[in-house]
């Protein structure tokens, strides 16, 4: 039977993020948006770990990990905290209530959190058949095994076009750790102005944006003779076919529907372009 894990996280970019990575591992994954729905089916989910995010309408992370504590529940239904705060008061509070782990958000992308998910039932002894190979890789990064930052992606500039905040943290960092040169707007002016100024090799567009959407800015860019060979890859959290075609039409180099997606697997995704377009080396404006 694969193991069950409750998301209680109201960003809905996010908890689609884990839900997806986690059944994709082989997890039963239910995931709620505030504390008070958690709490209501825990009985009858019975968790083998909670995901729970602190900051939730209803009833927030300490407001769960309290009625848990007073109902001698959190040894019978094991956490890992998700939180916006890193301050360590929070921090030593929340483990101090017996919570067995603790992830920043702005420290994270999903595919580390599947880290810290993976090793903990290895560490229970607890991931079996189609999850043995995370079991491994969870023990081997335990143990050291980590992968060091790439630094040969250091002369390649990429802009990231994305008005959600988080989103666009989490692919930054993501981004700086492989050792991209990553350049950041929040809306469509802001993008056209520093493609202007740079000479970007690779753009990652998100297709609703503030005052002028993603195929708005696509347009102009491929209408500049000097910018036209830019890949562009879409982002975007429908995926309708006609808005995907549109793009392609457009001359996108890609299209990745947010919620399919983690900033590793789209880092992932960005290095294949690099590498079949040759793109790399020192640049000039």
């Amino acid at each position: 039977m694969p193991k069950k894990i409750l998301i209680m996280e109201d960003e809905k970019i996010l908890q689609g993020l884990l839900k997806d990575k986690l059944i994709k591992d082989g997890y039963n994954v239910m995931a709620v948006d505030n504390g008070e729905e958690g709490m209501e089916i825990l009985h009858e989910y019975a968790p083998d770990l909670i995901l729970l995010d602190m900051m939730m309408p209803k009833m927030d992370g300490f407001a769960v990990l309290e009625k848990m504590q007073a109902e001698d529940l959190i040894r019978s239904f094991p956490i890992i905290v998700i939180s916006n705060s890193g301050q360590p008061v929070e921090i030593d509070k929340a483990l101090a209530m017996g919570i067995k782990d603790y992830i920043v958000k702005v420290d994270f992308d999903p595919a580390e959190v599947m880290e810290k998910v993976n090793t903990f039932f290895a560490n229970t002894q607890a991931v079996t058949g189609e999850q043995g190979e995370a079991k491994q890789e969870a023990e081997n990064a335990s143990l050291g095994g980590q992968k060091e930052p790439e630094t040969g992606n250091s002369g390649v500039k990429i802009l990231l076009v994305e008005d959600d905040d988080f989103l666009r943290g989490i692919c930054e960092l993501k981004l700086r750790k492989e050792g991209f040169n990553v350049a950041i707007s929040a809306d469509g002016s802001d993008a056209l102005e520093n493609i202007r100024k740079e000479n970007f090799d690779l753009i990652l567009l998100d297709v609703v944006l503030p005052g002028m959407d993603g195929f708005e800015i696509l347009e102009n860019i491929k209408k500049d003779p000097s910018r036209a060979r830019i890949p562009v890859i879409m982002l975007t959290n429908m995926g309708q076919e006609s808005e995907v075609k549109r793009g392609f039409t457009l001359g996108a180099e890609d299209y990745i529907i947010k919620a399919h997606f983690t900033a590793g697997e789209i880092v992932e995704k960005i290095k294949v372009i690099i590498a079949r377009k040759n793109i790399g080396g020192d640049k000039t404006a």
